[in-house]
């Protein structure tokens, strides 16, 4: 476009002064001229070697000769330039285009060219055109990694990779990109050199690299690329990396879904090694101990125990470049057990006593603490801790049983007990008649005492007399210990009626005593008293049922009482010397109706039975036509003079003791003599 509007104008000017001379007088000299100049110069230009360039010349009212130059050598001044087989002048004299047209571009093209027309043959001046620069540009040579195709090296020791671009016109840009796709350009090292002739360059990047493991097998590519390019061009190295093994510890078998492992399992791990080379050894460690005859990728571990709990296993790997390791912490799940227990506690009134309960288990193991109290009438088994330690502060409220309760998810519940008692004096619980056995040569007499503290002494009389056990060869003294107390035996060596009387217990702890009289006799005599009242009793209970059974015939039998009828029946036993009224207690019968009964003992060795139907019960049994004959159980046990030292229920069982209350002091002459007298010589228990 712009060499045609240079020809238009050129075309205007010579119009121009053709005009102008036409219209001159015919007296102006002959020898007026039109100077050459030029309608369009050359402009600078870049090209590629190997492509055609047009350099364009066009010259108005040409006079002179015209001729191109390159960096001011003329090229000659014929169209077809002779030795310059690559250069031709094109165009026509007639337009006056002298256009330098070169193909194929070289780089020795890469020059200044000026168009020139010399003076013409009438005084023409000659004219010169601007210097167009031809930059003439060459895409580098493909990039070349000067280590190879393929790199072997070692982890974390560092490389230099060199990539080279040569013969580029302008230099050519390197990049590097590592086997991630991610651009590298930290590290990068660029060194520039131009050829010999000076219109080139190789460039040369060096790139330094620690690889890791993780560039194993990639490739590392390196673009070279100049603005004559459309497209980069690229060489590449692949990497083969050696490094040390890579382990990891997986527990494979014996364990559940969470990794615990139940106590007595056998469990398998694997040591799961990436390494290159892969020629592994391996060694198993437990707790950093060396387990012979493990040197395999799978170890086995035979039962393992709650011992086990928190050790560590480990698998070392080892191959020609390194060594490394794992381990895995073992979590054995185990069933509670304990490893304290609580023990028991004598405390005085309202002293803080404590009770300690350790268990041992996994899941850890909630514990609790349930207290049992001895005051069933009053109070009730509650919760009272839930941490391994207890405060107690000691009184007849909190005398009784602690049970430490420990539960763990999976596993049954434990418990253990302790005892928490109140200290006070000590309280003898034998019988205070006791028999011989006519048909052995040694009887024995029993002296059970129940003593927080400790008993320090206990002691026996004979007839009122303090007996010497460690002289008096007719007796001889051994001890039993109990769980809250101590028994006393104290054997008597010849069986005869000489021995027979009254013998006294004598106890002493530090917070008081008590003494216990004891009637020792002949078995018979005893036998027939017990026999007679036995028969008695038999005789009445019979009475009594022959009653039942033929007034309950008289009742309508059409309907049948309720299987878990429960009637309530009230017992109360009468004694001497003093009255006791035992607690309601409530029997179950199937299917008898409700019925009432008294015992009483008038005497000591008499027993008399009453028994009432109440009125209500007897219409009510009418109204539901009771008529099943029916028999009332009961209990027989009965409670003498004799035994006036236990309190006993109904069903024979030893209620607690209050010492206080139940203090019973023998008829000893000179009592307080008699004591002093046997802390003296009475031995001490500890």
């Amino acid at each position: 476009m712009a060499f045609w509007k240079q020809s238009l104008s050129a075309a205007f000017q010579f119009t121009s002064i053709f005009l102008i001379m036409m219209a001159l007088p015919s007296t102006m000299p002959f020898n007026t001229f039109v100077e050459q100049q030029f309608a369009m110069e050359p402009q600078d230009q870049v090209a590629v070697v190997g492509a055609r360039v047009i350099l364009p010349c066009r010259v108005v009212n040409k006079q002179g000769v015209l001729q191109w130059t390159k960096d001011d050598f003329g090229l000659g001044t014929r169209r077809k330039l002779v030795g310059f087989d690559r250069y031709q002048m094109i165009g026509s004299d007639e337009e006056g285009d002298y256009s330098l047209q070169i193909y194929p571009v070289t780089l020795d093209d890469n020059a200044q060219f000026q168009c020139q027309v010399s003076p013409g043959p009438h005084g023409h001046p000659g004219v010169r055109s601007r210097y167009a620069t031809l930059s003439v540009l060459v895409a580098p040579d493909a990039p070349v990694i000067t280590q190879g195709s393929n790199l072997v090296t070692t982890e974390g020791r560092e490389i230099s990779l060199e990539c080279i671009s040569a013969n580029g016109r302008p230099a050519a840009e390197i990049t590097w990109i590592d086997g991630f796709g991610n651009v590298l350009t930290e590290n990068v090292e660029l060194v520039q050199e131009p050829s010999p002739d000076m219109r080139r360059f190789t460039v040369k990047s060096i790139l330094k690299l620690k690889p890791y493991k993780e560039y194993h097998n990639k490739t590392i590519i390196c673009q070279a690329q100049n603005t004559v390019d459309k497209a980069y061009r690229t060489a590449q190295v692949r990497l083969e990396i050696e490094f040390a093994p890579k382990v990891q510890v997986l527990l494979v078998d014996g364990a559940l879904d969470t990794g615990r492992i139940p106590e007595g399992n056998i469990v398998s791990f694997m040591c799961e090694a990436d390494a290159n080379p892969n020629e592994l050894t391996y060694r198993w460690f437990l707790n950093d101990e060396v387990m012979p005859d493990q040197n395999s990728k799978i170890m086995n571990l035979f039962n393992v125990t709650r011992d086990y709990q928190n050790f560590i296993v480990k698998c070392v790997a080892q191959n020609a470049v390194g060594i490394s390791s794992d381990s895995e912490t073992l979590d054995v799940i185990y069933q509670p057990t304990f490893t304290k227990r609580p023990t028991n506690v004598e405390a005085d009134i309202d002293e803080i006593a404590y009770l300690f309960c350790e268990v041992d288990a996994n899941p850890p193991s909630e514990i609790i603490w349930v207290f049992d109290p001895i005051d069933r009438i009053n109070l009730q088994p509650r919760v009272v801790g839930v941490s391994n330690k207890l405060e107690i502060i000691a009184s007849s409220q909190t005398s009784g049983r602690y049970f430490c309760k420990a539960s763990s998810p999976g596993f049954q519940e434990i418990r253990a007990e302790a005892t928490v008692t109140i200290k006070g004096p000590p309280k003898i619980v034998s019988s205070n008649q006791q028999f011989a056995h006519s048909n052995q040569q040694f009887d024995d007499i029993e002296c059970s005492v129940h003593s927080v503290p400790k008993a320090k002494h206990i002691s026996w009389a004979f007839n009122g007399k303090l007996i010497d056990i460690n002289n008096d060869l007719r007796f001889s003294l051994r001890e039993e210990v109990l769980d809250d107390g101590i028994k006393s035996i104290l054997t008597v060596m010849e069986n005869n009626f000489d021995y027979f009387g009254k013998y006294s217990c004598i106890v002493i702890n530090s917070y008081g005593s008590d003494t216990l009289e004891i009637e020792f006799g002949e078995t018979r005599k005893y036998s027939m008293i017990i026999l007679g009242v036995g028969s008695a009793l038999i005789l009445i209970i019979l009475m009594c049922g022959l009653f039942i059974i033929v007034f309950c015939m008289k009742i309508n039998k059409k309907t049948l009482p309720p299987a878990d009828l429960i009637p309530k029946q009230s017992i109360i036993i009468k004694g001497s010397p003093t009255k006791k009224v035992v607690q309601t207690k409530t029997f179950e019968t199937k299917p008898e109706p409700p019925s009432e009964y008294q015992e009483s003992n008038s005497g000591s060795y008499s027993t008399t039975t009453t028994l009432s139907i109440n009125k209500t019960d007897l219409m009510a049994s009418k109204t539901n036509s009771l008529s099943v004959p029916h028999c009332v159980r009961y209990s027989g046990n009965y409670t003498d003079n004799l035994s006036i030292h236990t309190n006993q229920s109904i069903n024979g069982g030893a209620s607690y003791v209050d010492y206080a209350r139940d203090y019973y002091s023998p008829t000893i002459q000179n009592s307080n003599n008699y004591l002093l007298q046997l802390q003296r010589e009475s031995p001490t228990y500890v």
